[in-house]
């Protein structure tokens, strides 16, 4: 078994003013072989922040699937579900998709200078077949929207845009888009990000999907591909 991985991007906290683009996220290269996928929240922890942030009362568990409804709301192209169970398998080749905190991000390695969470998936060729979401746990959490706080990071924002990897997006050059690598007080997928997605899906939505899935399970092939990492600025 041949087992690669690749770095691609990071979010950072804006510090300079970047002109708006118009320019669509690009896609990795690698899509799920159906327009879905099931994410287990479970590896978080059960309670929420402990900031009295407008917001904090919600839980991990909660805000991660309101991540995930963000982009149901949003777009036809991809369905994203959450199921509030433990998987197995956290940055394995097998097992479930499973979202949690860690001080390390997979292998073991610790997470670099600014680093607030990764999204590593598995992939054969361009079909993916495994994606895990890894926060890290030593940064300050909470769960808030609108403007962007410097001292605190939003949650749910951060799981929306680690979503849109976990589906097949790379970064986007419009600082106006979620896909921006750049965190920014946009916490929700734009039009730019939703045309992006739907250009890698809309095609296989139409055609009723793919039956590339069973045949990669049959080869026992699961290479390893880690699409991102992302940061903040100081």
């Amino acid at each position: 078994m041949s087992l690669s991985h690749r770095i691609l991007g990071s979010l950072l906290l804006p510090l300079i003013f970047i002109p708006s683009q118009n320019a669509l996220s690009e896609a990795l290269g690698t899509k799920w072989p159906k327009a879905s996928a099931i994410f287990l929240t479970g590896g978080l922890p059960v309670g929420g922040p402990a900031s009295s942030l407008p917001g904090n009362t919600e839980t991990w568990r909660v805000a991660a699937t309101e991540a995930a409804n963000r982009w149901n709301s949003k777009q036809s192209a991809f369905k994203l579900t959450t199921l509030s169970t433990l998987g197995n398998g956290v940055c394995q080749s097998f097992g479930d998709n499973n979202l949690v905190f860690s001080l390390t991000a997979c292998g073991g390695i610790p997470f670099e200078d600014k680093v607030l969470a990764i999204t590593a998936s598995w992939s054969n060729d361009t079909t993916i077949i495994k994606a895990d979401i890894i926060f890290n746990v030593d940064r300050d959490w909470g769960i808030y929207n609108d403007t962007l706080l410097y001292s605190t990071q939003d949650f749910r924002r951060v799981a929306t845009h680690e979503f849109g990897h976990a589906m097949g997006l790379k970064h986007t050059t419009n600082n106006n888009a979620l896909m921006f690598p750049t965190a920014s007080d946009i916490f929700s997928p734009t039009p730019d990000d939703v045309e992006s997605l739907e250009s890698i899906y809309k095609e296989e939505k139409d055609s009723g999907g793919s039956i590339t899935y069973l045949f990669l399970l049959a080869l026992g092939i699961w290479p390893l591909r880690l699409i991102s990492t992302h940061k903040k600025a100081d």
